[in-house]
């Protein structure tokens, strides 16, 4: 018991160790990006506003990262949507399963029991395949 235990708590650490490197890596790199960024930003400055003067350079960076900002929010938004749609998807395409998987199951019952049953629940299963499939068709328009 002990060993497993130790086993557990070394994977734990081991776990812990790797994501405080990570966490620690991506924050040294997101500093020098943000330390490019901002010099990026103020070398556009100065030259647009050595051409244009100050007010437009500075109305220009302005005007580019919000319009950059709108395309990110845009783009967010899109696959958000697409996320949702396919998440809707998934949990109908789940449950038709289920109902069709309740309906195969009862097949064999009543058959069984009887020809009418049987006959009756072949019409059934195949109108509610059919429907699935129409549904399914229909909502990928």
């Amino acid at each position: 018991m002990f060993e497993i235990v130790s086993l557990l708590t070394g994977r734990l650490r081991s776990t812990t160790h790797d994501l405080a490197t990570s966490v620690v890596i991506y924050g040294v790199a997101a500093l020098f990006a943000l330390t490019a960024y901002v010099a990026l930003i103020y070398g556009v400055g100065s030259v647009l506003s050595a051409e244009y003067g100050a007010p437009v350079a500075a109305f220009s960076i302005a005007g580019a990262t919000l319009l950059a900002a709108l395309l990110v929010v845009l783009i967010l938004r899109l696959r958000q949507r697409r996320l949702r749609r396919l998440r809707r998807l998934r949990v109908r395409s789940a449950s038709a399963a289920g109902t069709s998987a309740a309906l195969a199951t009862m097949v064999p019952m009543l058959v069984r029991a009887s020809p009418v049953g049987s006959l009756l629940a072949v019409a059934v299963l195949g109108y509610v395949m059919s429907r699935v499939g129409q549904d399914a068709t229909r909502r990928n328009r």
